[in-house]
């Protein structure tokens, strides 16, 4: 089943990308906070150190933990900075292996509550440079769109084809794992607004929730 690319309205896409925003929100967040609170631990720790300062070990302890605090205070602010990308085109690229794996642990909490998984293609020494920014609300969009309608406890299969096509595939794994949860998904992504996504950003894609295959517009 084929679908042309159609434009569509700039409004109607971003509200799309705000619908999955909704969704990826408390990986992106866990993960923008978990530097800055560990970061807060390791200060914690150094000022017990500090009190405790005695022996010749101690002033080595205490420059490691000064140490860890300025990384995960850099790790905390680049997070934050990482945040900015979701909003604005930076130009940033990235392998599309690298972003499809970014994509499945952004989409962690929907996958843990409803048993489903998203099962990678292997890695190969191909490189696929992709547009970070639009490629990942494509991806999400389709991800989201197909992960909506499969049974608790199915696996969404992607490939590569012969032709270097993204390829996703339904496979129902049996019965779904025993504490597997209803999918109270916050907002469904329709097949309408996941193909205007994909066409805003020159993507063709054709199939449905049961299947599709996707021809990336790659940088090389």
């Amino acid at each position: 089943m084929s679908h042309a690319p159609r434009k569509a309205p700039v409004a109607d896409v971003q509200a799309v990308q705000f619908k999955v925003l909704e969704h990826v929100f408390p990986v992106l967040r866990h993960d923008a906070v978990k530097p800055i609170s560990n970061a807060k631990l390791a200060a914690a720790m150094l000022a017990r150190s500090m009190a405790a300062a005695d022996g010749a070990g101690a002033p080595d302890r205490g420059q490691q933990l000064v140490e860890d605090i300025d990384q995960l205070l850099d790790d905390g602010v680049d997070a934050m900075r990482g945040l900015g990308d979701w909003f604005a085109d930076t130009g940033s690229l990235e392998d599309l292996h690298n972003l499809l794996f970014e994509c499945r642990k952004l989409l962690f909490t929907h996958l843990l509550l409803t048993g489903k998984k998203i099962q990678l293609p292997e890695e190969t020494d191909t490189r696929r440079i992709v547009k970070v920014q639009p490629s990942r609300y494509v991806l999400l969009a389709w991800l989201l769109y197909t992960l909506q309608d499969m049974q608790p406890g199915a696996t969404l299969q992607l490939d590569y084809d012969e032709a270097g096509r993204l390829t996703a595939t339904v496979r129902d794994d049996g019965p779904a794992p025993a504490n597997a949860q209803a999918d109270a998904a916050l907002s469904v992504v329709t097949a309408e607004e996941a193909r205007q996504v994909a066409s805003h950003y020159g993507w063709s894609i054709e199939g449905n929730q049961g299947g599709w295959h996707a021809s990336v517009p790659m940088i090389q």
